[in-house]
């Protein structure tokens, strides 16, 4: 029973934005770290691999001060081991500190190896990060519906954050509602929304994309309450290559149905100087303005 329940809400229940997960396996990153390293933010990431390295150096000082036979340190300081635990790892060797007998040079041995394996692997780790090709993508706040060309349309528009070009761009606007099928049980459906363009040559500055609310559209007949009755929940994609990384970079932003305007437009953020020059108001990417409401569309 439990199975169909699962199954009957899997095509989509996944991507839905109020879903919360339960029952899951206790500390699942630990199965992944190389992942949870590269989710992590900048300050995050270096503060870990700080951690580490502090980790590391203290954990062999507390042996040196155990075991002993370092030369030039005195005996049961802390600092001073912890100081020649960091030129071992580092493997500086000014001479003042120097290791003397078996245990002494053995533990020598073993940070050596030890500082050899987490310095290639802290190495790998921040190149990874770093080359990772991303995308910055901006999203207006909101979704507006509005006649265009006398159609009711649905648009969203977004706009590259960089001074460069997302070139051969392709757009996906997938919706979730919710439905009641034939046999009685409700399903997270995924629905492709039709778009006037799917495609474009390059993303540079804004771009407007449009769902023509046609017969065959799955948003006919839709409004603010029945969007909210059926937890209409809009899913984009953009996809394209990085003219300047010259990779593959995507983006996603999901809108649920209070981000929907019904009976707006997003404000015109182009103009052109005097001088032929194209200038974007950044400031004014998320403002929409309500205009004369459309005539009801009959289901």
């Amino acid at each position: 029973m439990r199975f169909d329940w699962l199954r009957q809400r899997s095509e989509s229940s996944a991507f839905r934005t109020n879903v919360r997960v339960v029952n899951a396996p206790a500390n699942p990153w630990l199965q992944d770290v190389y992942f949870l390293f590269l989710t992590l933010s900048w300050p995050a990431a270096l503060s870990l691999i700080a951690f580490g390295w502090l980790f590391t150096n203290a954990l062999f000082a507390v042996a040196y001060m155990m075991v002993g036979g370092i030369a030039q340190v005195e005996r049961g300081s802390f600092l001073d081991a912890f100081h020649f635990s960091v030129q071992t790892f580092q493997t500086i060797g000014y001479g003042a500190m120097s290791p003397v007998g078996f245990w002494a040079n053995l533990l020598v041995d073993l940070e050596a190896m030890t500082a050899l394996v987490l310095t290639a692997l802290a190495t790998g780790l921040m190149f990874a990060k770093f080359g990772r090709a991303t995308a910055r993508v901006r999203f207006a706040k909101c979704v507006t519906v509005s006649t265009m060309d006398g159609v009711p349309t649905l648009m969203i528009r977004v706009g590259n954050s960089r001074q460069n070009q997302i070139i051969n761009t392709r757009i996906r606007v997938v919706m979730f509602r919710t439905e009641r099928v034939a046999e009685g049980y409700l399903f997270y459906r995924m629905i492709d929304l039709d778009l006037e363009r799917d495609w474009a040559p390059a993303l540079a500055r804004s771009l407007l994309i449009r769902h023509p609310i046609t017969p065959d559209s799955p948003l006919y007949g839709v409004d603010q309450e029945r969007a909210r009755a059926e937890e209409v929940e809009l899913m984009v994609l953009i996809t394209g290559n990085d003219d300047t990384l010259m990779s593959e970079v995507h983006a996603m932003k999901r809108y649920s149905h209070d981000d929907v305007v019904f009976n707006a437009r997003h404000v015109d953020v182009l103009r052109e100087t005097d001088t032929g020059t194209i200038v974007l108001d950044v400031d004014r990417f998320d403002d929409v303005e309500h205009v004369t409401p459309m005539s009801k569309v009959e289901a």
